[in-house]
């Protein structure tokens, strides 16, 4: 999807080309992963946008493991050490209002 997003629209050629080169993948491996994309309505040219599926994904992140509960995953990241010291201030000055959700850093 990252493909799509980063050049689209792309043809599958162009597609073959840049993930046999960079992934090693055949031909038909990349023909069988489009179809997959087409299924979910995005090859070609995404039908939805990065934004949108980094959000549809937390979503059912957060469903599927936390049972919805944004605290518990926090909580997770913070306890394995997943997040280093300036992301928990980014994500304090954020939660306290100190900075816009489109400038937090974590992008």
């Amino acid at each position: 999807m990252h493909l799509l997003w980063e050049n689209a629209p792309q043809t599958i050629t162009q597609l073959t080309k840049v993930l046999g080169t960079g992934k090693g993948w055949s031909k038909n491996i990349v023909i069988t992963y489009l179809k997959r994309l087409e299924e979910k309505e995005a090859v070609y040219f995404p039908k939805i946008t990065r934004e949108e599926a980094e959000q549809d994904e937390i979503h059912s992140l957060l469903d599927k493991v936390f049972h919805g509960n944004a605290g518990l995953l926090v909580n997770t990241m913070v306890k394995d050490e997943m997040l280093s010291e300036e992301e928990i201030a980014q994500l304090y000055r954020l939660l306290h209002g100190g900075e816009d959700d489109k400038d937090n850093g974590f992008n």
